[in-house]
């Protein structure tokens, strides 16, 4: 194994794997300091809003190894969403209820894979990196229709006190 640097011993796994789970662990870490904070709703928003800045910054990246840790943080920035919306089902929805509601939450992503593809394709038509961009524009429409949910239900929870 000559020439094939560090990583390449036996039992050892790679450097790329070992900067995956530190960059996993560390999300995650802020990601439960936040909840025991703040709650689950600013660190969706939060998760949210990073991954549309990511998604931004994908095309602008200089070579692989930059878009290889601009798609770590994205998906580290998506997975804290994804937790973030089984914890709030979890905590607000009653147990009879649980899976119908996961079921409602999740139907537009399952529309999203569907028709996501086409989209993309089409985006791809223009420019690569017109996709990235199309992508962080949806994810910070999202950020926003959570951000107005969370001021409503701050409103909400102010009247009925």
């Amino acid at each position: 194994m000559e020439g094939a640097g560090p990583a390449a011993r036996p039992g050892s796994p790679p450097q790329s794997w070992t900067a995956l789970l530190a960059l996993y662990g560390t999300v995650s870490f802020v990601e439960a300091v936040g909840v025991s904070q703040d709650g689950f709703r600013p660190v969706l928003a939060v998760a949210l809003g990073a991954a549309a800045i990511v998604l931004l910054l994908m095309p602008l990246s200089p070579g692989v190894v930059a878009l290889s840790a601009l798609v770590a943080g994205f998906a580290a920035f998506s997975a804290a969403t994804s937790a973030m919306v089984f914890g709030l089902v979890s905590v607000e929805t009653p147990s009879e209820r649980r899976s119908a509601t996961l079921n409602l939450v999740y139907t537009p992503l399952y529309v999203a894979g569907i028709i996501g593809p086409a989209m993309g394709a089409a985006v791809a038509g223009v420019t690569l990196g017109a996709v990235f961009v199309a992508a962080a524009i949806i994810t910070a429409v999202t950020t926003v229709v959570v951000l107005a949910w969370m001021r409503s239900r701050v409103a909400v929870s102010s009247l009925r006190r």
